[in-house]
């Protein structure tokens, strides 16, 4: 089990040609979310080698999630993860050669599972919200009842047979992770509430979409100023 992790998410702005995204960090009991913008591949790629660099005397996981490319979730190679820590420059020229393949685990996507301290991720306010599972069965952000929807994992959509909500989100063996610009897409009124029982959900466990849509506002200004 990694002693750190980092999350870099990351899209591209195809009129600037630059990236915009967030490194979501986490170790057993911390987790803390830095946002970017107007960045060069590059320069998000020294970022990360900076922080890699600060946690160098632990074990280290990162993954890369292209967010508009569907399924472009990839923990790296730990030999990536080293040569950004010791060579970044020779790390980053290998990452931007067009004949050079960066190495990552094969079998190994995002949305199969892994945890990467999403205990931690789960407890805090971000652009994800976690939602439960067991087994096939998740806790249904719409009704808040368990509800099984055993095609989530590989068409990445859940369908709650019980209140007929369907949501975009990435199913691992313990969460459903669904952006939170999704879960407010498919409200009907202001008014509907979501189960969200996290710990960031102060009056929960239920919240109207207005509130989290207001919420996730001044996150992201808040996320901007930074």
């Amino acid at each position: 089990m990694p002693e750190f992790n980092v999350l870099v998410s990351y899209s591209l702005n195809p009129l600037r040609r630059d990236y915009s995204g967030t490194f979501a960090c986490s170790d057993e009991k911390h987790g803390y979310i830095e946002s970017f913008d107007s960045t060069s591949f590059a320069q998000m790629l020294h970022k990360l080698s900076s922080i890699l660099v600060a946690n160098r005397d632990r074990e280290c996981a990162v993954v890369l999630s292209r967010l508009e490319v569907e399924g472009s979730r990839y923990v790296l190679d730990q030999g990536t993860v080293a040569l950004l820590i010791s060579d970044p420059e020779a790390a980053i020229q290998s990452m931007h050669h067009p004949d050079t393949v960066v190495h990552v685990r094969d079998l190994e996507p995002y949305r199969q599972g892994l945890t990467f301290g999403s205990d931690t991720l789960a407890s805090a306010f971000g652009h994800d919200i976690f939602f439960s599972v067991q087994g096939d069965e998740v806790e249904c952000p719409g009704c808040g009842r368990w509800s099984a929807d055993e095609n989530t994992a590989t068409d990445g959509v859940f369908h709650c047979r019980l209140c007929e909500l369907s949501v975009r989100g990435d199913k691992t063996t313990k969460w459903l992770i669904v952006d939170i610009a999704d879960l407010i897409a498919v409200a009907v009124h202001p008014d509907d509430r979501f189960y969200i029982p996290r710990k960031w959900n102060v009056g929960g466990p239920w919240i109207a979409c207005r509130d989290l849509s207001e919420k996730y506002r001044q996150f992201v200004k808040e996320s901007a100023s930074c």
